[in-house]
């Protein structure tokens, strides 16, 4: 089998989804933090999308990007994941800003921890970059930015309340938003009936379905959590929305990573399973309460349709 994997992305959205990471990230990765995979990017391959994933030092800020896959060339071989440091980020950033391709092409040779992006039909061979990717974290502790999405997207929407922000969460958020291209909304909720979230990355945006309908495409961008502070049992909630139900949750739920603890393997496989089966079930619920379209209206300038102020 080759050690070489291939896939071509679009410039644009990986260009915005490598830069809403940048603001969430330390310049330097702290040694303690290596092991645990705080600190660092992680790119992975999830349906459609390469997964942009990333958890800041201080464990309390989860978010995701994503870029649009348009081919891999992987010869069966399962697309490896990427770990890479803000330095890192920024060389790639520095080579996609000034390309002027509509695709690039991803090669990533795991076994020597490089990754390569190059323009995609380009002539006289356009421009490209190699860089020294990061070893995977492989303590059983490490943090994993996609189990906490998923589980954060099956919070309780909260139906009113207020909530103090950190002021560092709320301009980090606010750059992923605007480095994406798009609105910065956020909803409140509680999680496991003792902890209090910010779902951020619920705004809506149109497009043209396979009909040439218009249609309303809830949080499909990016998606981040961080931690609230109001005690949970004050907050009234809707007991059967949940904060997020966007076209991300299919390609999280695909990119928990496995547990290394083997002892729990068959565990954690199950837990996962009644987690995809419960999330799907309130993905279809949702999905057959869809707003009409003035709703939408709010819904993207940071409202949502059942409740009201998040922050």
């Amino acid at each position: 089998m080759s050690a070489v994997v291939r896939l071509t992305v679009r410039t644009a959205s990986l260009l915005g989804a490598l830069q809403g990471l940048v603001p969430h990230l330390p310049s330097r990765q702290r040694d303690e933090d290596r092991p645990v995979g705080v600190g660092v990017a992680r790119l992975t391959v999830a349906g459609d999308y390469l997964l942009c994933l990333a958890v800041a030092k201080d464990k309390a800020r989860y978010v995701c990007t994503r870029a649009l896959v348009v081919d891999v060339d992987d010869d069966g071989v399962p697309v490896p994941d990427v770990w890479a440091t803000r330095p890192v980020l920024a060389d790639l950033i520095g080579m996609l800003a000034h390309a002027t391709a509509e695709d690039v092409e991803i090669v990533i040779d795991e076994p020597n921890l490089a990754l390569t992006v190059r323009e995609v039909g380009v002539l006289w061979g356009g421009r490209q970059v190699t860089v020294r990717t990061a070893p995977p974290p492989l303590d059983p502790e490490r943090a994993d930015a996609a189990a906490m999405l998923v589980q954060a997207s099956q919070a309780r929407l909260a139906s009113r309340g207020h909530v103090a922000l950190w002021a560092k969460d709320a301009t980090a958020m606010g750059r992923t938003a605007a480095m994406v291209g798009d609105s910065l909304s956020c909803r409140l909720g509680v999680m496991g009936g003792d902890q209090t979230v910010l779902v951020w990355g619920y705004s809506a945006r149109r497009r043209l379905d396979a009909n040439d309908l218009e249609e309303v495409v809830p949080g499909s961008v990016y998606l981040g959590v961080t931690l609230g502070s109001q005690d949970p049992h004050t907050l009234p909630v809707f007991e059967d929305v949940s904060c997020y139900a966007g076209d991300l949750l299919d390609p999280l739920l695909d990119a928990v990573l496995p547990d290394l603890d083997g002892d729990d393997a068959d565990a954690e496989v199950s837990s996962m399973d009644v987690e995809a089966a419960f999330v799907r079930a309130i993905d279809g619920y949702l999905a057959g309460q869809a707003p009409d379209d003035d709703t939408a209206g709010d819904d993207a300038s940071g409202g949502s349709p059942w409740g009201g102020d998040a922050a």
